[in-house]
């Protein structure tokens, strides 16, 4: 091939893809970037979903240093309700679980630099082998710098449940962190990311505000809203270099969307719901 040619075809390839790039990606741009960790791991060689320590560090020194403002879920959620602009360099750092080590590895950093986090609680889990205590979370909910949120009762799918028992799971959710933080629960993080309708709805009737689903296929909903917030899921390729600037962009969502979709690959939140209370 000469390098005429190879001219061309570079700059024909690279012309196709920003056509893609401004036609289905860039409209598409998520209006908050909402980073999704779980477990922060002592050492480095834990699998997904955890992270290690030092990566995590590492991120927070990024934003630190970068100029980026760390904000809880409810204020993208209060932001969102009142149609406000959402400021480009706002990032919300988002937690599913409540693992015994975001106190010791995730909260300490947090403290060192300032900056704020949600951690969505599995509430049956919280005092038990693995899990935060409750002296834990109101320690880190009256520092002003950890809004505690419910990731559900017992982790369990909404599809997996009838209706009767989802709403009474989430009712339970919500008043043991509320009779225990003494603070209002306002937002919530579905379990696998498994958005539905009538979740969405029943929490709204419980008086959440807002609820974090993970990444969806391309055109499964429009826009954001606020039951069904759009996160990034930050994984061990976060460490890659670039990788992580990349999640912060707000391009990161709309990216893996169409990835999903061109090759046809479902979203990681089915769920196996045999032997769930009881069915």
């Amino acid at each position: 091939m000469s390098r005429r040619v190879l001219i061309v075809a570079t700059a024909l390839g690279l012309t196709i893809v920003a056509g893609v790039f401004v036609v289905l990606i860039h409209p598409r741009k998520s209006v908050a970037t909402i980073l999704m960790y779980h477990s922060v791991t002592d050492g480095d060689d834990e699998p997904d979903p955890s992270i290690g320590r030092r990566l995590f560090s590492r991120q927070m020194a990024f934003l630190s240093t970068h100029g980026y403002e760390t904000v809880f879920v409810k204020t993208i959620v209060n932001r969102r309700e009142s149609a406000q602009p959402i400021p480009s360099r706002w990032v919300a750092l988002a937690f599913d679980g409540g693992y015994e080590d975001f106190y010791r590895n995730v909260y300490p950093v947090l403290k060192r630099y300032g900056l704020r986090a949600t951690l969505f609680v599995i509430v049956a889990a919280v005092e038990t082998e693995g899990g935060v205590t409750w002296v834990q979370l109101r320690e880190m909910s009256r520092s002003g710098l950890v809004e505690i949120g419910s990731h559900s009762y017992r982790h369990v799918a909404d599809a997996c449940l009838s209706a009767a028992q989802a709403r009474a799971e989430e009712a339970r959710a919500k008043a043991v962190l509320e009779d225990q933080l003494g603070v209002p629960v306002l937002t919530y993080a579905y379990p696998y990311g498994a958005f539905s309708e009538r979740a969405a709805r029943m929490l709204r009737e419980l008086g959440y505000r807002g609820a974090a689903g993970t990444v969806y296929r391309r055109n499964e909903f429009e826009t954001d809203d606020v039951f069904n917030l759009r996160r990034v899921y930050v994984s061990k390729y976060s460490a890659i270099p670039l990788m992580f600037r990349f999640m912060l962009s707000g391009y990161y969502v709309p990216t893996r969307e169409l990835i999903l979709r061109v090759l046809n690959i479902k979203a990681p939140r089915d769920v196996d719901c045999e032997g769930v209370l009881g069915r």
